[in-house]
């Protein structure tokens, strides 16, 4: 089912846990900054990393079809087990609060 997928023009070497990259998130988060890590692991890792990417380029509907994508995948896999009452859910949504709260914060502090 997984294929490799061939390099992109002048790839940067993704970081790793023993190899950070040049774009190292915990080198370069501050002290009380919120993060959210996804694995390679997850299926559907790869669609939010190319939504994003689409999202900094303002192609919304390139993210948008990448999201749709993303849940056909993991309801193909059979994976949809997880209920929004499950604990890493409930971190996971409240990562999103959090990175909201300090970003407001940290806008508030700049002005």
């Amino acid at each position: 089912m997984y294929q490799e997928v061939e390099a992109l023009p002048g790839e940067l070497e993704m970081g790793t846990k023993i190899n950070p990259g040049e774009f190292d998130c915990y080198a370069n988060a501050e002290a009380d900054e919120p993060m959210f890590v996804l694995l390679a692991r997850d299926i559907t890792s790869k669609y939010f990393v190319r939504a994003w990417v689409a999202i900094q380029c303002g192609d919304i509907e390139t993210a948008q079809i990448l999201m749709v994508d993303a849940a056909r995948e993991r309801e193909q896999e059979n994976k949809v087990i997880k209920k929004v009452t499950d604990k890493k859910m409930v971190e996971a949504e409240q990562c999103s609060v959090d990175m909201e709260n300090w970003l407001c914060k940290k806008s508030k502090e700049i002005r």
